[in-house]
């Protein structure tokens, strides 16, 4: 805005101009223009300002604005729905499974022994030596996980391995005398026995299907006879005695996996 121009030094009377040529007229003009301009400007601010608010909460924003509610609303649509599928197929869906892991040997042995991904398999075993048979577990870092089978002279029979979390097993050493084998089987590749009874003589892991709570038990050995049940929330000791067995004892329902360890014939039942 130019300055305003420093009045005229007042002419004589005689000499005085029109007033639309008097310094005074185009002061006031001046000042008109620049009430004009000063307003327009205010009017440009107030609309960019209400422009602005429009955009971000009304959808007559600018193009570069309205997408940005869209997208995120999608996102996290998106992100709800993948999760909860992901859920439910995690709950029904097993893992994919593995053919079996063999290995034999004859005599003293310890070596690196794993499943793949570390998962829950059943270890069958058979030994035809006449002293002792002996398996034990260790960790990844040597450390002793369990002792598996404790028996002399032939043997044949099953044992969990990777029940439980933390205790993976990454060697194993075996004791005997004679020619031994071992097969580790994916745990949910056992078929589960409908109608909730099995029997079996031995050493066993055995995946029921099972409708009553109590659970009927015999054993016909003179050693132990030590009934675990298993599920993905819990393990339960039914039964720990020794010789033979007759009873009736509380078991959880639905797909339980039982593990036996007895030295003679064994049966299992709705009680």
């Amino acid at each position: 805005m130019e300055s305003q121009p420093t009045p005229p030094v007042l002419p004589d009377k005689d000499s005085q101009k029109p007033f639309y040529r008097r310094w005074w007229f185009y002061a006031i003009i001046g000042v008109v223009v620049i009430g004009i301009i000063g307003a327009d400007l205010d009017g440009d601010t107030s609309g960019a300002d209400d422009e602005e608010l429009a955009g971000v909460t009304t959808t007559s924003a600018p193009d570069t604005t309205e997408p940005e509610p869209t997208t995120t609303t999608s996102s996290t649509t998106s992100t709800s729905s993948t999760t909860t599928t992901s859920s439910t197929t995690t709950t029904t869906t097993l893992p994919p499974g593995w053919d079996p892991v063999e290995v034999s040997g004859s005599g003293d042995d310890f070596f690196e022994f794993t499943t793949p991904n570390d998962d829950p398999a059943v270890l069958e075993l058979t030994h035809d030596g006449s002293a002792n048979f002996i398996v034990s577990t260790y960790s990844a870092g040597n450390e002793p996980i369990d002792l598996l089978v404790n028996e002399i002279g032939t043997y044949s029979g099953a044992v969990p391995i990777n029940f439980l979390l933390g205790e993976e097993i990454a060697y194993l050493e075996i004791q005997a005398d004679g020619n031994w084998t071992l097969t580790a089987t994916y745990l949910y590749d056992f078929p589960a026995i409908p109608g909730g009874a099995a029997s079996g003589e031995g050493d066993a892991v055995v995946v029921v299907e099972v409708e009553s709570p109590e659970l009927a038990l015999t054993h016909s050995g003179n050693a132990n006879f030590i009934v675990t049940s298993w599920t993905t929330e819990s393990r339960d000791l039914l039964v720990n005695e020794i010789g033979q067995y007759g009873g009736t004892v509380r078991t959880d329902t639905g797909t339980i996996i039982y593990e036996i360890q007895a030295d003679g014939a064994w049966t299992l039942g709705p009680g």
